[in-house]
């Protein structure tokens, strides 16, 4: 069987165990009703937040809300109705975690345009970062507001400095 299938039989059997724990607190304890409820609404509530958070831990592409402003591409991925799939390595985090991580952007024809130029320019040997230049400014966790969706207009696709990153001798 393959492995992420048995992630899902496991994850499966943890939310059926939990349900007959919470069935026994029901049934058999002798708490009031407002501790049974609001137990139950804390567990249907962390059942809700691992079933939303588990796509991200399997590597699922990020949304385009979550992009970071600087990122060194890896490859691109152009479906065109529907998507654009940039593997990249945020360079943000500096020298830290360097793995590449998946992003998922709105198709627009000026988005695949870009995106293949990058790509050409990527299978001849010169390495692309990814920019994210937003006009209305980045909004940061300590303002509060909610990032949106970025336009592809605000994407841009440079090649890199020589010496980005070290030689693979």
């Amino acid at each position: 069987m393959e492995l992420l299938n048995l992630d899902i039989w496991g994850l499966t059997a943890a939310y059926v165990a939990l349900a007959f724990v919470l069935l026994s607190l029901h049934i058999y304890s002798r708490w009031s009703f407002g501790i049974k409820a609001s137990v139950t609404v804390l567990v249907l509530a962390l059942c809700a937040v691992t079933y939303k958070s588990y796509p991200g831990l399997l590597g699922w592409p990020v949304p385009s809300s979550s992009l970071p402003p600087k990122l060194y591409l890896v490859a691109i991925e152009v479906q065109e109705p529907d998507n654009v799939y940039l593997w990249a390595k945020d360079l943000g985090t500096g020298f830290g975690d360097r793995r590449p991580r998946a992003y998922q952007l709105s198709y627009s024809k000026s988005l695949h345009e870009k995106a293949s130029k990058a790509g050409s320019k990527m299978r001849r040997g010169i390495n692309m970062i990814v920019e994210i230049q937003t006009t209305s400014g980045v909004p940061t966790a300590s303002t509060g507001t909610a990032k949106t969706e970025i336009k592809p207009d605000e994407v841009v696709f440079v090649e890199a400095p020589q010496g980005l990153l070290p030689s693979k001798d």
